[in-house]
């Protein structure tokens, strides 16, 4: 097993990071210019995080995105105490942009201003890109994801009518 991997705040230029050339996400214009708004409004609120060489392990889009904006400016990192393997940076690619960091709880922001959500970039555009997305696992799995789109009222199923069940063991078909 590897040795544990200790992280270092440090401050480098823009023009000091590399680019890993496996990074696997990808940024649209639209959501590049909430990036812009977001810096403006908040400063650097999230570190990149980049190995001893400087190779960035996740910020690709900032880094692409303020560079073209702001030029090489000063950008607070957090610096890995060693190389990490090529598994190691594919694994942290897909935990930070599948959850690792937490979802919506919809009861919450369902009470927000709906115009605030879409001005944010919380709209029909973005719930269509998770489902592009979805569709996309689903061919590289193999398998279906469920897709959580909003049907009407005639699509959905009633609780209280169960379907039969068939055990798999005898064949006995049963309603529970």
């Amino acid at each position: 097993m590897s040795e544990p991997i200790k992280w270092t705040n440090v401050t480098l230029k823009l023009s000091q990071l590399k680019k890993w050339e496996n990074n696997p996400a990808e940024i649209s214009k639209e959501a590049a210019g909430r990036l812009v708004e977001c810096f403006n409004e908040f400063g650097q609120i999230e570190t990149l995080a980049v190995d001893p060489e400087n190779k960035l392990v996740d910020g690709h889009q900032r880094l692409d995105t303020w560079l073209a904006k702001y030029g090489d400016i000063e950008v607070d990192c957090r610096k890995a105490s060693r190389l990490l393997t090529e598994k190691e940076r594919q694994k942290i690619a897909v935990l930070l942009r599948s959850g690792a960091v937490g979802r919506y709880n919809w009861d919450v922001v369902s009470s927000w201003d709906a115009d605030d959500l879409q001005g944010w970039g919380l709209n029909e555009e973005t719930v269509n890109d998770w489902s592009r997305d979805i569709a996309a696992l689903n061919e590289l799995l193999g398998s279906e994801v469920p897709n959580f789109q909003p049907v009407g009222e005639d699509e959905q199923g009633r609780l209280d009518q169960k379907k039969p069940v068939t055990c798999p063991e005898c064949g006995h078909e049963f309603t529970p």
